[in-house]
């Protein structure tokens, strides 16, 4: 992530959620020593577990990136997951969040595709019953059945990357959703999501995001993207086939980078701006 927008001089903070020595000179020198790392902490306090993986403290500490990361007018932020095929996304973050306070994307395009919209079982349909969607899953874990019910079937926004000007009252209101979410261990292990407390922040207060399009967040997972021929660039499968700007290597796709045929690895100056 961090070599796809080496070429732009940026202000860039790591959370430090295990990093060895050598890898903290590696991301300062990629950083051209213009960073800020720092152990986040656990910045909303846990139900006693046993076990909870540092790496977790990120989930909690992203609605305080502002307390964190104090001084600034802006905060974008970029999952280390995320490539740029073309990092002038950046600039659009920036600019578009001026308008609402926060710009981000929503897991919404033709083409995306969860696993649980796989044909149910025969005897599944005859009774009309339907999978829980993984968004109504998230909310009834975290705060109940009536937030799932009323809830649940939304667009779901996606908290890999984001924008939110330090004014906004984004930051309170998902702050407020993480401390009175129920964050007691799931599934046999302790699973926190800020991106679900997000989402409910958004929808409880009524927050209108100005909304990316799927280019500036393409979710890998849910849907591949179409190598075009003659660039070699990787573009929206639906016409008019625009070129993908952030790709996200979430879910079963964290490989993918290394998988493409001759990807870039570093920037290409005619796709970046300053």
């Amino acid at each position: 992530m961090l070599h796809s927008i080496e070429a732009l001089s940026l202000r860039v903070g790591v959370f430090d959620l295990g990093l060895s020595l050598e890898n903290k000179k590696k991301i300062a020198h990629v950083c051209n020593f213009n960073c800020s790392i720092i152990d986040p902490g656990w910045c909303v306090s846990l139900p006693p577990t046993e076990n909870t993986p540092e790496y977790k403290k990120v989930f909690l500490a992203k609605p305080f990136i502002p307390n964190l990361f104090p001084g600034f007018s802006k905060y974008l932020w970029v999952d280390a997951d995320i490539w740029f095929q073309d990092c002038s996304a950046l600039e659009d973050y920036l600019e578009a969040a001026d308008s609402s306070g926060i710009a981000i994307c929503y897991e919404d395009h033709p083409l995306y595709q969860r696993s649980e919209k796989k044909r149910l079982p025969k005897i599944l349909e005859q009774l009309r019953l339907k999978n829980e969607s993984y968004k109504s899953k998230r909310l009834r874990k975290y705060f109940g059945r009536a937030s799932a019910r009323k809830w649940g079937d939304s667009p779901t926004l996606n908290s890999g990357i984001f924008c939110i000007t330090a004014e906004s009252s984004v930051w309170r209101h998902w702050q407020d959703t993480v401390r009175r979410a129920n964050l007691q261990g799931h599934e046999g292990k302790r699973l926190i999501c800020d991106q679900t407390c997000l989402d409910l922040a958004v929808l409880e207060n009524n927050l209108s995001p100005t909304k990316m399009p799927a280019t500036h967040n393409w979710c890998l997972s849910l849907a591949a993207p179409m190598i075009q021929q003659d660039t070699g660039l990787l573009v929206d499968p639906i016409a008019p086939h625009l070129p993908i700007k952030v790709l996200h290597s979430i879910g079963s796709k964290k490989n993918y980078f290394g998988s493409l045929p001759n990807h870039r690895t570093s920037v290409d100056d005619n796709l970046c701006s300053q």
